[in-house]
């Protein structure tokens, strides 16, 4: 009989009392009450909605740490590896099985970051990937230790860094630039006047933790009506840092910076480097009054009791220890910081230019940066380095040279090598020259 006042009554009713009829016929009518069709609509609410967060579940934050098995089969800079997952495998389960250890070690790094959906590093970039597409919001954390949201569309940065290397000639690059229009860093208050050429925000711990948003605004006038086709920042220092800055630009609007970013690196012989460089702060140190405060990268000079040591004393010690100890951390060992450049920017990005040819052949260097850029940039470069000092070294003691050629030698032929392996763009020397003996400096 029920089966029957349903069918006989479906048309008379609303779809809304048709599909209540339809439920309610589905029971035996002597045990459905109203009771029980609460129970079957809260179970389909339920359902319904684990399904929803079942389809909606898939969202990962992006992670733009450098893979720990690099483009050239060899390990980052000591830099890069701080910021590697020590993130060890746990047991797996019975999907798992047959995966290697790394397919295992990537599925729990997913299962982690599906868990976390805000970034929680400065290697993370903000934003998520659904179905394949980046979502990007108007507002992105940029810089380590930078915690203010910040609207990334604003930012202004350079779109050519000259990284390297100190004493190398890249005074005379920069000037020559600026002198054709290139945009520089404006000065604020407290700020040295050589900071329009080098910003120093990256090589600065100080610096850099003010974040992105502060490096920006030395560049703003660099945009809108006066907006200059390149914006230049030389900070030679900058070759020790090729993860941080890479850090900064892959995040700064998902990535979009980093793909119009020029990177242009002058190489010298590196024990000449290492005398001009010494040379260098032996003069600054000279016209400082007692009341000065010693830059941290003077203070490797000078004896506890405050007295400039000796070349030779100095290439014994202080630069034989860091070099042995902490190669990367020498700016003249070549070959690892291109190589840790070049597998986070791209070969074709960097332009590697020899110092002797700077000073040989200038205007052969000028062509190949003019060819690199794009551009058609006149004049010619000023000489730079014109101190003159009483405590200047001027030739290189066979002491010095004992200590030091021994461990440059390895580290300059596996330069040669990589940029043999990986060449550059099609304007850059190739082979790279060998550099020349040192003498007289």
């Amino acid at each position: 009989m029920a089966h029957k006042f349903v069918l006989s009554h479906f048309r008379a009713v609303s779809p809304r009392s048709r599909r209540l009829v339809l439920m309610r016929d589905a029971f035996p009518r002597s045990n459905f009450t109203r009771k029980s069709l609460h129970h079957v609509l809260a179970l389909v609410v339920v359902t319904a909605v684990v399904m929803l967060h079942n389809s909606t579940s898939n969202v990962v934050t992006m992670n733009t740490s450098a893979s720990a098995t690099t483009l050239f089969g060899t390990s980052l800079s000591s830099e890069a590896h701080a910021s590697q997952d020590s993130t060890e495998t746990t047991s797996h389960s019975s999907s798992s099985r047959g995966k290697t250890k790394t397919e295992n070690w990537e599925d729990e790094g997913e299962r982690r970051e599906k868990r976390t959906r805000r970034p929680t590093s400065s290697n993370d970039t903000i934003g998520i990937i659904r179905n394949g597409a980046v979502s990007r919001p108007k507002y992105s954390k940029i810089g380590a230790g930078y915690s203010k949201l910040i609207n990334t569309k604003k930012l202004v940065l350079p779109n050519v860094l000259l990284i390297g290397a100190q004493k190398a000639g890249t005074s005379a690059v920069a000037d020559w630039l600026y002198h054709n229009g290139v945009c520089k860093a404006k000065i604020f208050d407290g700020e040295p006047t050589h900071y329009e050429k080098e910003v120093h925000f990256f090589d600065e711990d100080v610096r850099y933790h003010e974040g992105v948003e502060f490096y920006s605004h030395r560049f703003e006038h660099c945009a809108g009506k006066t907006r200059k086709k390149y914006i230049l920042d030389a900070t030679p220092r900058y070759l020790l840092f090729s993860k941080r800055i890479h850090d900064v630009y892959n995040q700064a609007l998902q990535g979009g910076f980093k793909k119009k970013l020029k990177l242009i690196v002058v190489l010298r012989e590196p024990i000449s480097r290492e005398v001009s460089w010494y040379n260098h702060r032996t003069y600054r140190l000279a016209l400082m009054n007692s009341t000065d405060q010693i830059h941290e990268s003077y203070r490797d000079i000078l004896y506890t009791n405050g007295t400039i040591m000796s070349f030779d004393e100095y290439s014994e010690t202080v630069l034989k220890e860091s070099i042995t100890e902490n190669p990367l951390n020498s700016p003249g060992i070549y070959s690892e910081h291109l190589k840790s450049w070049a597998n986070l920017f791209g070969r074709k990005r960097i332009l590697v230019l020899s110092y002797d040819e700077l000073q040989s052949k200038p205007s052969k260097a000028r062509w190949r940066i003019n060819r690199f850029l794009g551009t058609k940039y006149k004049g010619g470069f000023n000489k730079s380095n014109t101190k003159e000092s009483d405590n200047k070294i001027r030739d290189i003691s066979i002491r010095a040279r004992e200590a030091l050629e021994p461990l440059f030698k390895e580290m300059n032929e596996e330069l040669y090598k990589f940029l043999r392996d990986h060449p550059g763009p099609q304007m850059e020397q190739n082979p790279f020259p060998r550099f020349k003996k040192i003498g007289l400096l």
